[in-house]
Order: C-alpha cells, then sequence, then structure tokens
C-alpha cells in the first residue's frame, strides 16, 4: 500500500486492503452520489471517486422534477433535504422583454398538467432546489455506508475494460503514486468532458443547438431577497434572450444569451472581465446593488448525447452521456433517472438474478427518452431566442392562443416538455407499460397511511385486484425478489386511485420495476410475471451474496 493510498482523506476502504469492488463510480455530483447509495443501500461494495474534495457551492441545476423526488425519497434523504429549507415548489413563465408574462402556470393556473397539484402523494412536476445542501446530504450518506469507499480528492487517470472485470488507475488530485483498482462494472459520471465517456470509444452525436451564453450567480441582500418575484423566468426578448430564477438561501441566477454591443460575448476564446456584463444583466431586471457576484462565466449550452453508452463493463450516466441545454430543466434529471435504472439492473446482474445482457436495457431505454427531452429544451430556447420576425409573431400567436385555448396550453407543455414512456427494453404488455406508475397514498391493514412506494420499497411489485399464488408466484418472489401487493389484503386503496389507473386500462394487474415504472399491465399476472422472469433469464449461475466480490 502506497503513501497515496493511505492519504484517501474519506471512507478510505484501501487502508483495509480493498482492491476489488463490484462497482466503481468515476465523480461524485449528484448523479454518481445517488448511484452509488442505491447500490450501497443493496450491500453491494463501491468506491465512487472525486477529483474534487467540496461540493460545488453554487447550485449547477436548480429544478427537481417529481422523478428526481422520488429517487431522493427512496434514498431516505428527501426530507433531510427539506428539513434545511431546500426544497420548494416553483412555477416557471415565459415573459415579454417588458415582464408581461405570455404562457405559464401564472396565467393557466394548475390545469394545465393534472400532476400539477400535489395531492394523493404525489410530488410537484416542477420544485426548486438547492443543490450542494442536497449533494452534502447524499455524500453524508455513502460516508456513513459500511459497503461505500468514497474517496475525494482523487481522480481517475485511466480505465479500461476487459472479460472479468473493468479497471481504474487512479491517483491523488495533489500528485503522487498511481494506483489501480478494480471492479465488476465501472461507471462515469464524470460530466461532459468524461474521460470514461472517451475510454468507450462513444463519439457525441449532436441535436443541433449550441449557444454561449454568461451564467451569473448571485447573492441578494436578505431583505431584498424577500421581495423578488417567486419562480423563475424565460425572457423573450430578441435583444436580450435571458434566464432569470430567484433560488433558495439568497441565491439568484441570470442567464443570457448575448448583451446590446458586445462583439466578443460569445466568443468564448477571448478573455475579458464580465463584471461590467453581469452588473448590466442584473440590471435589467433588478437593483444590483442589492447582489455580489459569486460567479460569472461564459458557458456553452449545448444539446447532445453519446453515440454508445456502454462497452464491455465500462458505462456512462448524467452528463457524462448527454447533455441538455437548460431550457426544460431537465438536465440533473435526466441524470438521477439514469441512476436509478442502471442501479436495479446491475443489483439484479450481481446477484445472479439476470443475465448480463440485461444491461443492455439501460441505453435502449434512457438514450431515446433523452433525445426526445434534449428536443424539449431545444424547442423552448428556439421560444426564447429567436430573432426571426416571422418567428416571434407565431410565438406570440401560440402563447396568445394557449392563454385562451386550453388544447393549446396542453400541446405547449407537450412539445416543452417531453418525457417519454419507454418503448423497447425491459418492458412487458398492456398500456402503460414503460410509463412511470403513479406515486400515490395507500392505506396499510391496521390503517396506517403509506406511500404506494415504501410498500414496493425499491423491488418488484404485482399489484393485483385478485389472487395469485402457484409456482410462478413462488419464482417472482425467490427468483427476481418480486413481492405481490394484493389490493384490500396487503393494503387498502382508500382513495381508489390504483383501481381507476387499472380500470382506465382494463387491467386487475400491473407489475412495477423497482425504478418505479411500469413493467406490464393486464388481467393475468402469471403471465406478467412470466414475462418478467423470461426477460430477466435467471438459469445460469445463481444468487450471489450482496459483497461478495470485494477483495
Amino acid at each position: 500500500m502506497t503513501s497515496t493510498q493511505a492519504a484517501a482523506p474519506t471512507g478510505n476502504g484501501w487502508e483495509r486492503g480493498r482492491t476489488h469492488y463490484d462497482v466503481i463510480v468515476v465523480g461524485c455530483g449528484p448523479v454518481g452520489a445517488t448511484l452509488a447509495n442505491y447500490l450501497g443501500r443493496a450491500g453491494w461494495s463501491v468506491a465512487i471517486l472525486d477529483r474534487d474534495t467540496e461540493v460545488f457551492p453554487v447550485p449547477r441545476a436548480m429544478g427537481f422534477d417529481e422523478e428526481t423526488l422520488r429517487i431522493l425519497h427512496d434514498l431516505d434523504a428527501l426530507q433531510r433535504i427539506d428539513d434545511r429549507g431546500s426544497i420548494c415548489r416553483y412555477q416557471l413563465d415565459f415573459v415579454s422583454p417588458e415582464g408581461r408574462v405570455l404562457i405559464g402556470p401564472s396565467v393557466l393556473g394548475d390545469s394545465i398538467d393534472p400532476q400539477f397539484t400535489m395531492t394523493n402523494g404525489e410530488f410537484y412536476p416542477q420544485n426548486l432546489v438547492h443543490q450542494p445542501h442536497a449533494e452534502e446530504i447524499l455524500r453524508d450518506d455513502l460516508v456513513a455506508s459500511p459497503d461505500v469507499d468514497l474517496a475525494l480528492g482523487f481522480e481517475v487517470i485511466e480505465v479500461a475494460t476487459g472479460t472479468e472485470r473493468a479497471t481504474a488507475v487512479v491517483r491523488a488530485s495533489s500528485g503522487g503514486d498511481e494506483f489501480t483498482l478494480s471492479a465488476d462494472y465501472l461507471i462515469g459520471c464524470d460530466g461532459g468532458r468524461s474521460m470514461v465517456r472517451t475510454a468507450i470509444g462513444s463519439e457525441r452525436v449532436d441535436l443541433g443547438f449550441s449557444e454561449d451564453w454568461l451564467v451569473v450567480d448571485a447573492d441578494a441582500d436578505p431583505d431584498y431577497y424577500d421581495t423578488l418575484p417567486e419562480g423563475a423566468i424565460f425572457v423573450c426578448d430578441e435583444d436580450l434572450a435571458a434566464v432569470v430564477c430567484k433560488g433558495l438561501h439568497g441565491h439568484v441566477r441570470f442567464d443570457a444569451l448575448r448583451l446590446d454591443g458586445k462583439a466578443d460575448f460569445r466568443d468564448a476564446a477571448v478573455e475579458r472581465d464580465y463584471t461590467a456584463d453581469s452588473i448590466e444583466l442584473i440590471a435589467r431586471h433588478f437593483d444590483p446593488s442589492k447582489f455580489t457576484i459569486t460567479r460569472q462565466a461564459p458557458y456553452r449550452f449545448y444539446a447532445g448525447t453519446s453515440e454508445r453508452w456502454r462497452r464491455g463493463r465500462l458505462f456512462v450516466a448524467g452528463d457524462a452521456a448527454h447533455q441538455t441545454p437548460p431550457f426544460a430543466g431537465q438536465g440533473l434529471n435526466m441524470g438521477m433517472r439514469d441512476a436509478a435504472n442502471l442501479a436495479f439492473k446491475l443489483d439484479l446482474v450481481l446477484a445472479g438474478r439476470a443475465s448480463p445482457q440485461l444491461l443492455d436495457t439501460y441505453e435502449e431505454e434512457r438514450k431515446p427518452a433523452c433525445i426526445a427531452t434534449i428536443r424539449g429544451a431545444v424547442h423552448n430556447g428556439g421560444l426564447i431566442q429567436t430573432t426571426n420576425r416571422w418567428k416571434i409573431r407565431l410565438r406570440n400567436t401560440i402563447f396568445f392562443l394557449a392563454r385562451h385555448w386550453m388544447l393549446a396550453a396542453k400541446y405547449l407543455h407537450v412539445k416543452g416538455m417531453r418525457k417519454p414512456p419507454y418503448e423497447h427494453g425491459l418492458l412487458g404488455d398492456g398500456t402503460g407499460a414503460g410509463a412511470p406508475f403513479p406515486r400515490c397514498e395507500v392505506v396499510d391493514p391496521d390503517g396506517t397511511p403509506r406511500c404506494i412506494d415504501d410498500l414496493i420499497d425499491a423491488r418488484f411489485g404485482l399489484i393485483t385486484t385478485t389472487d395469485f399464488d402457484g409456482p410462478t408466484a413462488d419464482r417472482f418472489g425467490h427468483d427476481a425478489n418480486g413481492q405481490i401487493l394484493r389490493i384490500g389484503d396487503q393494503f387498502n386503496d382508500a382513495a381508489g386511485t390504483i383501481k381507476r389507473w387499472l380500470t382506465k386500462r382494463d387491467a386487475t394487474a400491473v407489475l412495477v420495476r423497482p425504478d418505479h415504472y411500469v413493467f406490464g399491465v393486464g388481467d393475468d399476472p402469471q403471465r406478467l410475471c412470466s414475462q418478467l422472469l423470461e426477460q430477466l433469464d435467471p438459469d445460469h449461475a445463481g444468487v450471489k451474496t450482496a459483497g461478495a466480490s470485494a477483495s
């Protein structure tokens, strides 16, 4: 063991002599931390490494959707983040240069999206979160996990995949000796300039958007902060397209495409002081003397994805796999869904409950969904920053119609916020397969209110209105670690949410995956379970104990 190994500042598993893990995660941003927490909670040995020692102090992402809140709830982190005053609902409006609302919840109310009212256990689809606090809590849980070694201040300089294992060459960010770790699988959550993506040999697929914006983060004086309007605005201005978002704990984000008369503003190669630009940007909306600028930098908003998300035992997730402009608030949310999707599949494969081929469904499901979401963000960006007079007139006409005609409003919502169901992958039959199952409140037999997610408990859950037992049910429980939840027996659907969902689909049963997505829907529980078991293909080495591969 070298002195470099002994110097690991946090969670130093190498002091115990461990060199092999079930999974190595490169990058401890929120996506990597979420993936490592899922796997650590399942009992798998994980090494997660990051070159930086501290959480980035300014929020890079500000909006968490209902699926990300669900993931944080899975990890028992949501309530602790909320306890720090770091989560709240927010709205997003498109506004004119004069500040008049063109479209958004403030003029449409909650009718644009039936999920927009938080009832019966549902989360709001748009939530403001202070990212540094969320990351700190996720990292605290990594430190507390007996199966996760968190190594901050270490960088991975080379990775490779072999037939039996993946390897990572590591050294301290401050310098020192190099050493090698190995794992059954290695996941790159290492950002847009991902070294793991390069090792996979994957080119980036351009999705038709690349613009240089100025990003300004500022802290408002406390008294002034309280007077600022809540939520975010997209300023549709042909002279200065901008995004302004009031964050939490005094933080406010300003983004702008260009400033009048600044010919070099969008030239990232030109070195210049952006303070004057930042003050001018803030002054267009608020009193700049009330703000302290904490960060200002040109930033390229880019739309693209990796051509390949996997090679052998190497994978990419989050910004390493896809990048989006921020106009749908989905960049980090897509990465969190990557983590939840890949985590439960790695768990199944590591446990011997599924063939390694199951891991191919990660890209098969997530890549098309991410491309659709990115295209929605690009669509929104086009609405904000177009300078074409005819397009501006068309946009404003559509906004006018949407304020008075709900079908037009829903059309805009669907165009700008695209989260389509999975069409291929680990899926069975039935209307609703591939979409998230609704998060709803049910009641225990003893009368205690429970969330359906807590009853399923990160396993496969067959929810049915009828009795189901026999050999297939036994195999579902043993081979897939599934559980059968009969309405009226294991729980009561007091509000009728699940029964209405099933009735709408002419079904009596639904099989829900550990990531809350629907595997299949129908009136034959045995068929649903058989389809799942066939796709998992468990007829091989058999189930092993979590963490058994660590050495």
